[in-house]
């Protein structure tokens, strides 16, 4: 049997991945049947398989036959919302990855197809809020989550998409929300995310990346203003230091003149020493 068929990356990252115990039992029945039952399903036309990419691995790495049922689809588009309602069919998947199904559904009535003309928007969401059993609120969150995924550069949506940061739907849409200078920085972070497990990041979830963006911004803006009373705080006090001096210096004077010394006449060297440095370092400042 040819082994020609094709794995799409972005088609297999939207499957709810198996567990190691999963895989193992499918191996196992794979083994005792001496060949995979449930057929790969391909779109027709294209090779890609559409589901079945673990059975086709294992068929493939074990060495036995597998049967391969054609599909027609539209589109790339349809060939995700085939997945995504297959894939919940059987499993219960995650809120994000429901999300996305919704918004899915929503946009495929919308645009149409050769058998259904489009329908307006408010009405695609009704649809698929009856079709979902939920409400229609959560179908219009659904689509605006989408959408701000969807405007996120390919790294940083991968990775909220595949679970490497915990995102809710409220995370998602809070990053639009922020100002220009904030976003940047979060999907900054989000693209150069290391791709690790999740509880060795700096950042375990989208929430806490965008307080401490925004705490960041926060500090960077006011710190102008900190530093500025910082150093008049500090000016203050060698002004205070400066216009003692004289005092000091007779009271060393009249002090040591019982003793003969020539302690007024050092301390007024220093004294103009440490003015004439002031001096410099303020001209140098300005």
């Amino acid at each position: 049997m040819d082994h020609d068929l094709i794995v799409d990356r972005e088609f297999q990252e939207l499957l709810e991945p198996h567990t190691a115990e999963e895989i193992e039992q499918l191996r196992e029945n794979i083994r005792r049947d001496g060949k995979v039952i449930d057929p790969i399903i391909v779109w027709e036309g294209t090779n890609i398989i559409v589901d079945g990419m673990t059975r086709y691995g294992l068929a493939v790495e074990m060495g036995f036959p597998y049967e391969r049922k054609l599909m027609h689809f539209e589109n790339r588009d349809a060939v995700k919302l085939w997945i995504y309602s297959h894939q919940f069919g059987r499993r219960n998947g995650d809120g994000l990855a429901k999300s996305r199904w919704r918004a899915m559904l929503v946009q495929s009535k919308t645009s149409g197809t050769k058998d259904r003309p489009p329908v307006a928007k408010t009405a695609a969401v009704t649809e698929t809020a009856k079709e979902t059993k939920v409400s229609e609120r959560q179908v219009w969150t659904d689509v605006a989550v989408t959408d701000v995924l969807t405007s996120l550069p390919a790294p940083a949506r991968k990775v909220i998409e595949t679970g490497r940061i915990a995102a809710t739907a409220e995370d998602i849409l809070k990053i639009e929300k922020l100002p220009e200078s904030q976003k940047s920085q979060v999907i900054d972070l989000l693209e150069n995310m290391p791709d690790v497990n999740v509880e060795t990041v700096a950042f375990r979830s989208v929430e806490e990346l965008i307080d401490t963006v925004i705490e960041h911004q926060t500090n960077l803006a006011t710190k102008p203003v900190e530093v500025n009373k910082l150093l008049e705080q500090e000016v203050a006090k060698v002004e205070k230091v400066i216009a003692e001096l004289p005092a000091r210096i007779d009271k060393i004077s009249q002090i040591k003149k019982l003793q003969k010394s020539p302690w007024k006449e050092r301390a007024q060297k220093a004294f103009a020493g440490f003015v004439a440095i002031w001096r410099e370092q303020c001209r140098k400042d300005s």
